[in-house]
C-alpha cells in the first residue's frame, strides 16, 4: 500500500511538472570530499557511475522533471559562496541553521523548515554484537544489559550527546578498532554513524546488529539559491517534494543497501 501511495504521488508529480516553468539545465554543488555513501570519491571529479546515492538522487530526478542535472564539487564554504552570488542553482545536501538562510533557500511550511521535505537524516546509532542481549528500553529511556563504557570515535559531536545519556565513553581514532574491541568483548556497545556502521552489519550480519531508535539525527535538505528559487519556485517545491518520495522508494533503498554491501570494510585487513 505504501508503495502504491508513493508511484501515485511520483505520477501526479511529473504530470503537474508540465505547467511548471523550468530552466535549460539545472546546476547543483556538492562536497568536493568523499561521504560514504553519500559521495563515493573526492575532488572536483564526479562519478558518473557508482558515485554515491547524490549522484543516483540526481539522475532519479532530472528524470522525473526532464531538466538536464549537472553536479560540481567545491568545499562547503566555498559552495555558500557561489550560491549566495547566484552562481549555481542549488546544493545536495545542507542541514540547517539559520546564518545559512542569507545564502540558500529551505523548504518552509509557517515560516519553519518542513522536515517532511528532507533528503534524509544523518544518524548516529547503537551497535552490539548479534549474540547480546543488550537492547534499549523504550520506558526507561536507557540501555539494557550493557555493563561497560560505550565505544566512541575521538572528537565526534554524538560523544557528548552519549554522555549526556549518562553513559561513560572510551575513544578511539577509528571506528573498525572499535568493532574489534566489540568483536572481543572489551566494550558491550559502541555508537557510529549509521553509514559506516551500517556496512559492518551488512558485511559481518553473523556478528553485528543495529539498536533503535538512533541516538541522534539531523535532517539534511536540497537547498536552493535565491536567485533560481525567485525565478523558478513552482520547480523548486516539486524537486523537494520528488526528491522526499524517491528516497523511500525500493529503488533508492536498494541502491543504499548495495553501496553498504560493496563496501571496502575488513575487520582484519
Amino acid at each position: 500500500m505504501k508503495r502504491k501511495k508513493l508511484l501515485i504521488l511520483l505520477i501526479l508529480l511529473t504530470y503537474s511538472l508540465f505547467a511548471v516553468k523550468k530552466p535549460d539545465q539545472i546546476t547543483f554543488i556538492t562536497e568536493d570530499k568523499r561521504i560514504f555513501p553519500v559521495l563515493m570519491n573526492s575532488g572536483s571529479q564526479v562519478l558518473s557511475k557508482d558515485g554515491g546515492l547524490f549522484v543516483d538522487i540526481s539522475h532519479l530526478i532530472s528524470k522525473e522533471i526532464k531538466v538536464p542535472i549537472k553536479i560540481t564539487r567545491y568545499p562547503l564554504n566555498r559552495a555558500l559562496v557561489i550560491l549566495k552570488a547566484g552562481k549555481a542553482d542549488g546544493f545536495l545536501t545542507l542541514s540547517y541553521k539559520p546564518e545559512r538562510e542569507e545564502s540558500v533557500v529551505y523548504p518552509k511550511i509557517n515560516d519553519k523548515v518542513n522536515e517532511k521535505l528532507r533528503i534524509y537524516y544523518s544518524q548516529y546509532c547503537f551497535y552490539a554484537r548479534l549474540d547480546s542481549k543488550v537492547f534499549w528500553d523504550k520506558k526507561s529511556k536507557n540501555l539494557i544489559n550493557n555493563h561497560k563504557p560505550i565505544g566512541a570515535q575521538l572528537g565526534y559531536s554524538v560523544n557528548h550527546t552519549v554522555k549526556m545519556l549518562g553513559y561513560d565513553i572510551e575513544e578511539v581514532n577509528e571506528v573498525r578498532e572499535n568493532f574489534i574491541k566489540l568483536l572481543n568483548q572489551r566494550i558491550d556497545v559502541l555508537v557510529a554513524h549509521e553509514n559506516t556502521g551500517d556496512g559492518y552489519v551488512y558485511k559481518y550480519p553473523s556478528l553485528f546488529k543495529k539498536i533503535l531508535p538512533p541516538v541522534s539525527k539531523k535532517a539534511y535538505y536540497i537547498v536552493f539559491s535565491h536567485q533560481f528559487y525567485y525565478k523558478y519556485p513552482q520547480l523548486c517545491q516539486q524537486i523537494w517534494e520528488i526528491s522526499s518520495s524517491l528516497v523511500q522508494t525500493d529503488q533508492y533503498q536498494s541502491a543504499k543497501k548495495n553501496y553498504l554491501k560493496s563496501a571496502n570494510i575488513e575487520l582484519f585487513p
